[in-house]
């Protein structure tokens, strides 16, 4: 729960990500089920990050929480709501490949959705809205480059990823959505969803 990666356009930006202790997660999928359910979603800001101390991603705790929860008979799907893009990046490809297999093990490659916030193309854009941590130390004149290639690791490791972006930032200029547009006409042939969010403040 929680996020604490500071970006200015969201609510979560200032609350720690908290872990739920595996026990805990475990036995509320055993409730859902005991009730006949086949599917649950472990929601997230950042399902990467789960065990992971502060932006540093432990890719054997996601895994082991899968792994646990594949022991339970008749759990069929598992959704993934969100990842960070820096987070996608600190994995390995195998690691990736592993997670992916687990969330959806019987059904059709790349069946494993996951949204991944890339806001923008605009490094520049990006970090002045505080954005920096979420970044992971990406040059901002790199961030596209780096959103893409991480995409592209997803779509081989056997996801779709949702990829949103927002429009209407602070600040924004015509040529920081010139560099977004072409960013997204750059991820023709990639197995991707792009969908716009329009900014709101929260304040």
């Amino acid at each position: 729960r929680g996020c604490g990666m500071g970006c200015s356009f969201c609510t979560l930006s200032t609350v720690p990500m908290v872990h739920l202790p595996i026990e805990t997660v475990l036995a509320d999928v055993r409730t859902n089920l005991s009730a006949g359910l086949q599917a649950v979603a472990l929601l997230s800001e950042d399902i990467l990050r789960y065990g992971a101390r502060g932006p540093h991603v432990q890719p054997a705790c996601v895994i082991e929480l899968l792994r646990r929860l594949r022991e339970y008979d008749g759990l069929r799907f598992i959704q993934a709501d969100h990842a960070g893009i820096h987070s996608v990046g600190s994995f390995s490809d195998a690691e990736l490949a592993e997670v992916a297999a687990l969330l959806a093990p019987d059904a059709p490659p790349r069946s494993a959705l996951v949204n991944v916030g890339v806001e923008t193309a605009s490094g520049r854009l990006l970090h002045a809205a505080g954005c920096g941590p979420k970044m992971g130390g990406t040059p901002p004149d790199r961030w596209g480059e780096y959103c893409g290639t991480q995409l592209e690791r997803l779509g081989h490791a056997g996801f779709t990823p949702m990829a949103s972006l927002v429009v209407g930032f602070p600040g924004e200029t015509p040529e920081d959505l010139r560099q977004t547009l072409e960013w997204v006409r750059g991820l023709r042939g990639m197995r991707v969803t792009v969908f716009p969010v329009l900014y709101a403040p929260t304040d």
